[in-house]
């Protein structure tokens, strides 16, 4: 089975300060963004996305047995507060094509970045923080050039784009992987 991988340019500030805000106008905007995702019904004993959207804004625990909810979550506040770039080679990866690029390192170092409960599966939460968007370009650009696959340039291409979009703007890059 294949999965995608969805960036999100992002000021992780801005993020960070949101969780545990306390802002009830943030979490009827981010509903209001997307409200169809927010009147799915959960599976009977799982918590329902908005629900864990009210406590990671409002500071309320979290549960412990639904952190994918709140990885779900989180990409939905991610998606309000920043912009989701575009990507079309990364959709319909598998995890394998992620460890040749040696993303799921990155994806396991970074992880989430603000605290959740553990995932055990899926989504695969990771971030660069701006300071690390040169660096890893440079990194691309330099997997690419070494690359003859067209394939495998044409996914280096697309996230060299991602961390190029960010470069410009400033801003930091959340990546979730489902």
């Amino acid at each position: 089975m294949s999965y995608s991988l969805i960036p999100y340019a992002i000021n992780l500030k801005q993020l960070r300060a949101s969780v545990g805000s306390k802002k009830k106008a943030l979490v009827n905007a981010v509903i209001k963004g997307n409200p169809k995702r927010f009147k799915e019904v959960p599976p009977s004993g799982e918590i329902a996305l908005r629900e864990a959207l009210i406590h990671l804004i409002m500071g309320d625990s979290q549960e412990d047995d639904s952190g994918h909810v709140y990885g779900y979550a989180l990409e939905q506040l991610c998606s309000h507060l920043g912009t989701q770039l575009k990507f079309k080679h990364w959709c319909g990866v598998h995890w394998e094509v992620i460890e040749i690029f040696q993303l799921d390192t990155l994806l396991k170092a970074s992880g989430s970045p603000v605290e959740l409960p553990f995932i055990p599966d899926f989504p695969t939460i990771g971030h660069i923080v701006a300071e690390d968007v040169a660096r890893t370009l440079k990194d691309v650009q330099e997997r690419k050039a070494e690359t003859a696959d067209n394939d495998l340039r044409g996914l280096l291409s697309e996230l060299a784009g991602w961390l190029k979009k960010a470069q410009i703007s400033r801003k930091d890059l959340v990546l979730f992987y489902y």
